[in-house]
């Protein structure tokens, strides 16, 4: 639960938002079709908690949805695969500190579990090695790795066949937050899947900082991606947080002036009311 000094506090001023996350996952739902929304804004508006309220959402309307979730990280920026390894791994509870062999039983258990019987294999290999997760089978790897462009087409392969066997299972949710530290790779290759998974509950859902739209321009623009920029709170919205976390203490000078000051943005609005507090 998302509290603030102690209190559980609602999501106020976003709900246009969620309303179209909400109505873009149904769709994906119900009528078993891909789709993509891509939300920018500055840091400190409200992206962390816009995802928070989708995913609690999620869990309480769809429980068994499969949410495969990675975050960019500014020192990996132009790593391939970065935000994918990282989600992949977590959907798959490879833990850090394990040996090679736990690593590579637990991605195998995660394939296993939809992927059928005569691919089992070949993705569980090629996802190790996207993910840095070493599955022996030498045999496979030796000759891609001798030709870039084949182990490019096997990993994008291996990656596509394990979320359309769990898509054929279950809903799919993939988050890619901070993807402004993406890389080209990932991007590239969530197209394809979006194109070969268009008849699938799949539903990716991006958040970064606006200057995603200058490194990825135009993003899966060709899948019907929705792009939503994130506009800052309102002056009204603002309020109703103040007088909620503050309660009787917050007489409407205050709850006026803390919104004046935050200018529309979340964590200086919190911050603001800790202070008061």
């Amino acid at each position: 639960v998302r509290t603030l000094l102690g209190k559980e506090t609602s999501c106020v001023g976003r709900e246009r938002e969620l309303g179209l996350l909400d109505a873009t996952l149904s769709e994906c739902v119900s009528d078993g079709v891909a789709r993509a929304v891509v939300i920018t804004a500055p840091s400190g508006t409200g992206k962390s908690r816009l995802r928070y309220e989708m995913m609690r959402r999620v869990k309480e309307k769809i429980p068994d949805a499969l949410v495969v979730m990675g975050r960019g990280d500014p020192w990996l920026t132009g790593g391939p695969y970065a935000i994918l390894a990282q989600a992949i791994r977590r959907a798959a509870g490879v833990k850090d500190g394990e040996s090679d062999a736990g690593r590579a039983s637990t991605l195998q258990a995660m394939v296993n579990r939809h992927v059928g019987p005569a691919d089992r294999e070949r993705v569980s290999v090629f996802l190790g090695e996207m993910t840095g997760v070493p599955v022996p089978h030498p045999h496979l790897i030796e000759s891609a790795k001798a030709e870039p462009s084949l182990m490019a087409s096997q990993t994008r392969r291996a990656f596509e066949d394990w979320l359309l066997a769990e898509c054929r299972a279950r809903p799919v949710i993939l988050v890619l937050d901070d993807l402004q530290w993406g890389d080209a790779a990932t991007t590239r290759l969530i197209d394809s899947t979006l194109a070969k998974l268009e008849e699938f509950p799949l539903f990716v859902l991006a958040l970064g900082r606006p200057e995603l739209a200058t490194r990825f321009p135009g993003l899966w623009s060709e899948r019907g991606a929705q792009p939503v920029p994130l506009g800052p709170l309102s002056r009204k919205a603002s309020e109703r947080l103040a007088r909620e976390v503050l309660g009787q203490e917050a007489s409407p000078e205050i709850s006026d002036r803390i919104a004046r000051l935050a200018g529309g943005n979340a964590f200086y609005l919190e911050e603001l009311l800790r202070s008061a507090a």
